[in-house]
């Protein structure tokens, strides 16, 4: 079977959620699926070695309307029997059966904190609860916010949590005598890091708590969060 997949993400400077998703979701699929042919439409250029030999990587312009225009002509060149929408948007045309990604609706619910995308974001979610005949997310809180606003689709969508990324998977055990919270993730409001600080704050305000340290990790690199 021939399956694509938008990889535009992949060509983003620096990291972010749907960019590390997407990095352990092509490795998963070169580890465990050896039937289907993946191709990766991005507009950048990819180091093919890193992938497997049932991925083919296709870099496509123009980079101006890529989501919409040049991905759907090459989908129309092209066709192939699925289509992986990762990051819920979702090309004009493509012959295949949609499968879309969900990371989460908090630009729906608090738009304020998304002023210059949150009008494009619930557009495009529109568009892929009516197109995808199958969307995943990776929680059952996401799930029940996608239902609350689309009562139909609740037999589209399927939760499968998106575990532990590989570069984070270690089988030594290392001891801590230092007690601890680690916060990692972007400093974005959404995140409400002044509330984290807040709750820290009364936690250790309890004796037997006082010893606690808390670190937010915002720009930290992964070798060192790994260590």
């Amino acid at each position: 079977m021939k399956i694509s997949v938008d990889a535009g993400c992949l060509c983003q400077k620096g990291y972010s959620g749907n960019k590390i998703f997407a990095q352990n979701l092509f490795k998963a699929l070169t580890l465990y699926d050896k039937k289907n042919l993946y191709f990766l439409y991005t507009y950048c250029s990819l180091a093919q070695k890193r992938l497997g030999k049932n991925v083919v990587i296709k870099k496509i312009f123009p980079k101006t309307g890529w989501s919409k225009l040049s991905l759907s002509l090459a989908e129309f060149v092209q066709k192939k029997e699925i289509f992986l929408a990762l990051n819920q948007a979702i090309p004009f045309y493509t012959a295949g059966k949609i499968i879309s990604f969900s990371h989460g609706l908090s630009f729906y619910f608090y738009p304020q904190l998304y002023p210059d995308s949150s009008q494009k974001m619930k557009s495009q979610l529109s568009e892929m609860t009516a197109r995808s005949r199958y969307i995943v997310v990776s929680s059952v809180k996401v799930k029940n916010e996608l239902t609350s606003i689309y009562q139909k689709i609740e037999e589209k969508i399927k939760v499968i949590p998106y575990g532990v990324p590989f570069d984070m998977i270690s089988n030594s055990v290392i001891k801590k005598k230092k007690r601890y919270f680690l916060c990692t993730g972007v400093n974005h409001p959404i995140k409400n890091i002044d509330f984290i600080r807040k709750a820290f704050r009364k936690f250790t305000s309890f004796n037997e708590f006082k010893d606690y340290k808390l670190i937010l990790a915002t720009r930290v690199s992964r070798e060192k969060l790994k260590n």
